[in-house]
């Protein structure tokens, strides 16, 4: 449910994890035409700006466990968006890069994360408005 969904529904007090889920939500519904989930998306936009990113500096990035970011990467390897490459430094480190496939994908993404924050925005500066505006009334009816 969006934001103006929910103040339309009588949930105008929303908390802020109610809103975070709600932006979940909008994000989820927005990537699902392309079939990525929003950690998915989220790991292939952080391997994008940083080449030769490690499981664990993404895994710190996106505040997952990396148990949960492996099973991530493992999805992204067999739909071959994402190759994985041992470091020649230390073998025990596994760099990940985006496949041409990937980088085609994360331009899509990119559109679409584009179009839910516009419109998340045009709703949060609106919820604003109409708090500062409740506020303001607040205000004067005290004077």
């Amino acid at each position: 449910m969006t934001i103006a969904r929910a103040e339309k529904n009588g949930h105008e007090n929303s908390t802020t994890l109610e809103r975070v889920l709600q932006w979940h939500g909008a994000f989820r519904r927005g990537l699902g035409p392309i079939r990525v989930t929003p950690l998915q998306a989220a790991t292939l936009l952080f391997v994008t700006r940083h080449t030769e990113a490690k499981l664990k500096d993404v895994a710190r990035a996106l505040s997952v466990r990396r148990p949960t970011l492996t099973e991530v990467v493992k999805a992204l390897v067999r739909d071959r968006l994402v190759t994985e490459h041992r470091s020649v430094v230390d073998a025990r480190v596994v760099h990940l890069r985006l496949s041409l496939r990937g980088q085609a994908l994360t331009r899509q993404i990119e559109r679409r994360v584009h179009q839910v924050t516009l419109i998340l925005a045009d709703e949060l500066r609106s919820s604003l408005g109409k708090t500062l505006q409740n506020r303001t009334d607040l205000r004067f009816s005290v004077l």
